[in-house]
């Protein structure tokens, strides 16, 4: 795992650290897998995309001409498409026998990846899940359009839930599909005129402190319409995936995960403060997914291009309270078999 600190992924490269791309190689691209860069002819880089952003067609037939695109890869494509082919593998065997092999295979195969010395990154995981899952374009152009810091943090959600599904025991492909496309929704309802700086801050804060995204605003000055939109957020989420994705899921249920996204089972969460005592695994995960995501843009780049025990030791330096993830944690550090990703304490 790169050391972000000494050597932050999003300073500025080197000429080195740069590959020349043909720009008509753009129009194969839904998603750029690396940093794109416009060499100048004073000799200066421009970054143009990140990893992971579309490359909308407007922009791909502006840049597909030039002689000075740069590019540095991120998203490993041969692991890609070996994750890719193994769960097809899985999802489309017939015979018993043949089924259980290939989802083993496949688990096997993502275990080693994730684990430190195994190579894969968070954005090569995401990258597979959008080819494996195909998300819910609409929603997500709306995301790179409005809000692109809830778009960062959903390709990183989204595949953080499958994961979890994963090792927590849920290995239905229809189910994890369903998991992955309920998780985009989980911030829907922030996309809104009134989202602002200060209710990506409150977000960020609720998450360590129930109660302490409300009194952020307040502190702040913020308007009326912002505290209502980051209180309110799970509720109009819900109703838009209710009227979306209501009559399309085989597991509807899964859909109580967006309104509930900020409750905690102690009563002190928001929109309803239910006292949820007993939650669902499936809901508790989306919920862990949800809460280990930051919303810092710096830090959401280091999510995707460092490995998944980036995102565990983030969420273990501030447990989340009241949030009962003890038996999902657990059930991780089993199926990762590394002794760093610990049981969190309550």
């Amino acid at each position: 795992m790169s050391n972000s600190i000494t050597n932050p992924i999003w300073s500025p490269p080197t000429l080195g650290e740069l590959q020349n791309l043909e720009g008509e190689q753009l129009v194969q691209w839904e998603l750029a897998p690396g940093d794109l860069y416009l060499k100048t002819n004073s000799g200066k880089i421009l970054r143009l995309k990140r990893a992971g952003d579309f490359l909308e067609l407007p922009w791909r037939e502006k840049f597909k001409a030039s002689k000075n695109l740069l590019w540095k890869p991120f998203v490993q494509t041969d692991k890609v498409s070996d994750l890719v082919k193994s769960f097809q593998h899985w999802q489309q065997a017939q015979d018993p026998v043949d089924y259980e092999l290939a989802k083993n295979q496949f688990m096997e195969n993502l275990r080693l990846g994730l684990r430190p010395d195994g190579g894969l990154k968070m954005i090569d995981w995401s990258f597979a899940c959008r080819e494996l899952f195909k998300s819910d374009s609409q929603l997500v152009e709306e995301f790179q359009n409005k809000h692109v810091v809830l778009y960062r943090r959903g390709l990183l959600v989204s595949s953080l839930a499958v994961l979890l599904s994963l090792a927590s025991g849920y290995h239905d492909p229809r189910f994890l599909k369903e998991i992955y496309h309920v998780s985009w929704w989980l911030d829907a309802g922030l996309i809104h005129d009134d989202f602002s700086y200060w209710v990506s801050l409150a977000c960020q804060e609720e998450r360590w402190r129930p109660g302490g995204g409300d009194a952020l605003l307040k502190e702040n000055g913020a308007s009326e319409k912002e505290v209502n939109l980051f209180l309110e957020h799970p509720r109009f989420g819900y109703e838009k995936a209710i009227e979306s994705l209501g009559k399309k899921l085989e597991y509807p249920e899964l859909l109580m995960s967006i309104l509930r996204h900020h409750e905690k089972s102690d009563g002190t969460g928001f929109p309803e403060g239910m006292s949820l005592s007993v939650m669902s695994d499936w809901e508790t995960l989306m919920m862990m997914a949800d809460n280990m995501v930051d919303y810092r843009e710096e830090v959401l780049e280091d999510h995707l291009h460092n490995g998944i025990l980036t995102l565990w030791k983030a969420f273990q330096a501030r447990p989340i309270e009241g949030l009962p993830v003890h038996r999902i944690v657990e059930k991780f550090r089993f199926w990762l078999r590394h002794p760093h990703v610990e049981v969190l304490s309550a």
